[in-house]
């Protein structure tokens, strides 16, 4: 426990124990150049899979729902009734243990047929009806592997006391239109709203499976921006799940060693502002009370939210200022 917000251990190990069950599959067979792989953990995919099934050209794109170790027989019939509305071929595929975002990606690309993969996260919503036909564009005319990502939005995000503050931050710092997103093509690749083209995701690994927030993805991208091209398209989803602030503040707590690594390989997050503030806390006696400041601060509902974004500011600075 560290300024109440209780610091992870890892991830349990899965890999030695991996099994899956054989994929619930709907009546459709038909060859697509685009898969939607939709990754869900104890989450309902019913607002999702409503949408897409909605979408223009839907029938043109594969779909593969993988159920990443919920371990819950309801949810899991929910889902594989849901895969059969679907108009293009739909599958459910189901691993009994939990596994890294990283492993649970390489185990889709494993089992994909088409060339290019659409990666979405349970907790998403796409905000237009031609989300797939743009992206079903992209794949048709583009003859090279490459990336894009098409962004976020609070579009249609819930509204919540609770949550105001995280969404203040990522509709300043991270859910940015494409323009501004493609000044630093690298860093602004997420873990979400991804095409991508198979070749990629066999090719560039994720070069630790930390299971940690936010920066294993940074690195990815990263690495991906050096050998194929990175395009950013407004082509947004909403986020359905933003998090209160201790839990924000825990995934900070719990990025910190992943932050550490990508900011070793990559000059040019030494660059940005948080590395410079935090190396600078890194080197005064007093950062932790900084950070303990900082949190109650971001804790503190009553204050003005440019405040409270401050504090989550510093909070974060001071929490990575260990590891730089």
């Amino acid at each position: 426990m560290r300024n109440g917000v209780e610091k992870e251990h890892g991830e349990t190990p899965t890999a030695q124990f991996l099994g899956q069950d054989e994929p619930v599959c709907n009546t459709v067979a038909s060859p697509t150049l685009l898969t939607i792989c939709v990754t869900s953990w104890n989450t309902d995919t019913h607002r999702l899979l409503s949408n897409l099934t909605r979408q223009q050209d839907a029938g043109k794109c594969g779909l593969i729902v993988f159920d990443n170790g919920s371990n819950d027989p309801e949810l899991t019939q929910k889902m594989a009734r849901q895969i059969q509305d679907f108009p293009g071929p739909a599958r459910l595929v189901r691993s009994r243990w939990r596994l890294t975002q990283r492993k649970s990606r390489r185990r889709l690309a494993e089992i994909v047929d088409a060339d290019w993969i659409l990666f979405l996260d349970a907790n998403v919503g796409p905000d237009k009806s031609d989300f797939l036909t743009r992206y079903i564009n992209i794949a048709n005319t583009r003859k090279k592997p490459a990336l894009y990502t098409g962004g976020r939005s609070l579009k249609y995000a819930p509204k919540d006391t609770a949550t105001a503050l995280h969404a203040a931050h990522v509709e300043q710092f991270e859910f940015l239109p494409a323009d501004q997103r493609a000044g630093r093509p690298g860093p602004n690749v997420f873990e979400t709203n991804i095409l991508v083209h198979r070749e990629i995701v066999e090719t560039v690994d994720v070069k630790r499976d930390s299971g940690d927030w936010g920066w294993d993805y940074v690195d990815w991208g990263l690495s991906v921006s050096r050998k194929f091209r990175v395009e950013h398209i407004d082509n947004t989803v909403s986020a359905m799940d933003l998090s209160d602030a201790d839990e924000l503040m825990r995934k900070y707590v719990n990025s910190g060693q992943s932050y550490a690594r990508a900011v070793s390989q990559y000059r040019q997050l030494r660059k940005r502002r948080l590395f410079r503030a935090a190396k600078t806390l890194s080197y005064l006696p007093f950062s932790r009370k900084v950070e303990t400041i900082a949190a109650s601060v971001v804790r503190n509902e009553n204050m003005p939210l440019n405040v409270r974004l401050f504090g989550l500011r510093v909070f974060r600075a001071a929490t990575y200022a260990e590891y730089v």
